[in-house]
């Protein structure tokens, strides 16, 4: 049965008086009703207990649970929604990847002339391409050598294209398995020139390029024996690719020299870092000669 304020007044009364509580203390103990009643409107159950204290009505109230409902209805066409647009937004950036991979390919450092490059484009031996191609499913270090204007950085490029179109390379940075690391395409000759730029700068230094360029999980150095040769480039160049090495993340070359030629000309722990990989020699003619091609 419910009891009015004035009955639960005279109850807390008593027993402040029986635990020896000064009632004094307090303005009265009806404010004190009143004040927790108005701060905490749940407590009105043990005022007025087995009646709602929104409605009042009987418990259990079905105005409340129709609310309850209501609530659980919204929030679920809310998430239903939020998935819906997660879903378009992912449908429309795999779209674009396989439809315009161009876009990320010049995130990562593709210049404009060779945005187009693709496996489809390149007109050479089917073999190359199909060693290539596993590159995309089953990343490992690799050499393309040959002469100039053979179709290696057109090989090279077109590796990364298959990875921007499979989801590997998203917006800059590419996925394996459950991780994302960024991606990168450089010229050594830029490469070098780009770190020579920050001695005396203050605007980073040296290291700081070198292990950005370790760091990436998927790198291509192309035109590697076009730099000038000096005991500081050689050493640059050995930390980068033995730190990659080492901690096996895939790196593409590009050279016209063969791994002899490499180790005589530039390093020769360089040359047996790259020859562990696949070495792929491209022999065909010069086709920028023949066409303007990559």
């Amino acid at each position: 049965m419910a009891i009015t304020v004035e009955q639960a007044n005279e109850k807390l009364l008593a027993k402040r008086k029986e635990l020896g509580v000064n009632p004094s203390t307090r303005s009265t103990l009806s404010e004190t009703i009143s004040e927790v009643v108005e701060k905490i409107p749940a407590l009105m159950s043990l005022i007025v207990p087995g009646e709602c204290y929104r409605h009042k009505k009987p418990e259990p109230c079905p105005d409340c649970e129709e609310e309850d409902r209501r609530r659980r209805e919204w929030a679920a066409e809310q998430e239903r929604k939020r998935q819906e647009l997660y879903a378009a937004e992912r449908e429309a950036i795999i779209r674009e990847r396989e439809d315009r991979p161009e876009i990320i390919l010049s995130k990562v450092g593709v210049g404009k002339r060779h945005l187009s490059c693709s496996f489809d484009s390149y007109k050479g031996g089917e073999k190359i391409k199909a060693i290539c191609k596993q590159f995309v499913s089953d990343p490992f270090d690799i050499v393309l050598f040959g002469g100039a204007g053979s179709g290696k950085t057109h090989l090279a490029i077109a590796m990364l294209r298959e990875l921007v179109r499979s989801g590997k390379i998203v917006d800059g940075q590419v996925a394996w398995g459950d991780n994302k690391y960024k991606g990168g395409f450089t010229s050594v000759p830029q490469l070098l020139a780009d770190i020579r730029a920050t001695f005396g700068s203050g605007n980073g230094d040296e290291q700081e390029i070198i292990d950005n360029y370790s760091n990436l999980q998927c790198l291509v150095l192309d035109d590697l024996g076009a730099e000038k040769s000096t005991e500081w480039s050689i050493s640059t160049l050995y930390l980068i690719i033995d730190r990659r090495y080492r901690d096996m993340k895939p790196t593409i070359i590009t050279t016209n020299l063969n791994m002899d030629e490499i180790g005589q000309h530039i390093s020769r722990r360089i040359a047996s870092r790259l020859s562990s990989g696949k070495v792929v020699e491209i022999k065909a003619p010069d086709y920028r000669m023949k066409r303007g091609g990559a």
